[in-house]
């Protein structure tokens, strides 16, 4: 009989749906208790319809399943800036100097005007591969507040990449071969490419949520192909990048999550293009689904729970890379209130959070 851990709720703020699912540990497993998703009525528009979407969004889920309470944020592709930057090898005061640095040369923003930090990407003899993120600390603020007038306290704002890559860590446990993941969102396109030792990551401004569909059954094959043929563009664009900057080695596979992923056709149209095989997140034996989900259709949303599963695999799981983008002043409040459970990423000072990878 397996002992589950203390509870944690996860709510993955998507472009088009905002998601919440409850999860426990079992040994080396999460165990989904609750799951629950709403759908935006229609396309979301510029930040301030997005926001006033999800707000009401989180309201509904409140209502609908009676949770609450301190939560864990996964923040959309859209809301964040990735860079990957090297550093040398030196005491953590020199290193969060040049960090400080580069972080003022990658961000097109004065540094008050965001919240950020980093994590290690990859490990050399003599410099490291720091991934930095970053949102604007308007824009998370103005989310935060939404988020607690829905009945919810923010408690770490985690970037979906990093989800993602918890998530495909979670399905392979052992080290594998290099595999670029693709999380296909609505709006943009999360690209991952993992290696048994590192990580590179780029955001696309490339959805699959202008797919036009003929009847409510059918989508139209000539836009899934324009789209494929753009991912496999960016693809081999970005594969090339990774290469130069970080000595990446090519993906000898592709795997597919997110609700793009679930389109027909949208494998095999991506398979033909790349000339490598191209398969899915599959989570099915590293989650199990909670008794009270019977009648719930968190099964048929497996591709969807990619980063709700990643984020919780964070907080549950050991040695996963996370960081966190909630702004100083409510980090300190939420660490207070969490400082007898296990932190990682949360204790980090002047913005910048450490690596737990």
């Amino acid at each position: 009989m397996p002992v589950f851990s203390r509870k944690t709720v996860i709510v993955d703020l998507g472009s088009s749906r905002t998601a919440l699912g409850v999860f426990r540990r079992a040994h080396d497993r999460l165990r989904l208790e609750n799951f629950a998703m709403e759908i935006f009525p229609g396309q979301s528009g510029g930040e301030a319809e997005w926001l006033e979407q999800t707000r009401a969004a989180l309201a509904r889920l409140r209502n609908r399943t009676g949770i609450g309470g301190p939560v864990v944020l996964v923040l959309p592709p859209h809301l964040t800036l990735t860079k990957l930057i090297k550093t040398p090898r030196v005491e953590p005061a020199k290193r969060e100097q040049i960090l400080r640095f580069e972080a003022e040369q990658s961000i097109p923003y004065a540094p008050t005007e965001v919240v950020w930090g980093t994590v290690v990407a990859a490990g050399h003899e003599h410099e490291l591969e720091m991934l930095l993120a970053a949102a604007k600390l308007e824009a998370i603020v103005a989310l935060c507040a939404a988020v607690r007038t829905a009945g919810f306290a923010p408690q770490l704002i985690l970037p979906s990449s990093l989800a993602t890559l918890a998530a495909f860590r979670l399905a392979h446990t052992a080290p594998v071969e290099p595999t670029l993941v693709l999380n296909l969102g609505s709006r943009s396109t999360t690209l991952l490419q993992v290696t048994a030792q590192r990580f590179a990551v780029r955001s696309l401004a490339l959805g699959t949520r202008n797919i036009v569909w003929k009847t409510a059954e059918q989508q139209d094959p000539v836009a899934l192909e324009v789209i494929a043929t753009r991912l496999a563009q960016e693809i081999t664009r970005s594969v090339l990048h990774f290469r130069r900057q970080g000595s990446l080695e090519n993906p000898v596979r592709v795997c597919l999550a997110g609700g793009g992923a679930r389109l027909s056709g949208m494998g095999e149209a991506l398979a033909a293009k790349l000339k490598i095989p191209v398969d899915y997140l599959d989570l099915s034996g590293r989650i199990e689904i909670g008794r009270g989900l019977a009648g719930n259709d968190a099964a048929g949303h497996a591709l969807t729970l990619a980063d709700l599963a990643g984020a919780a695999a964070t907080q549950l799981l050991p040695r996963q890379t996370v960081l966190n983008l909630l702004p100083p002043s409510l980090r300190q409040q939420a660490n207070r209130r969490r400082h007898h459970q296990r932190g990682c990423g949360l204790g980090a000072t002047r913005g910048l959070s450490p690596s737990c990878g």
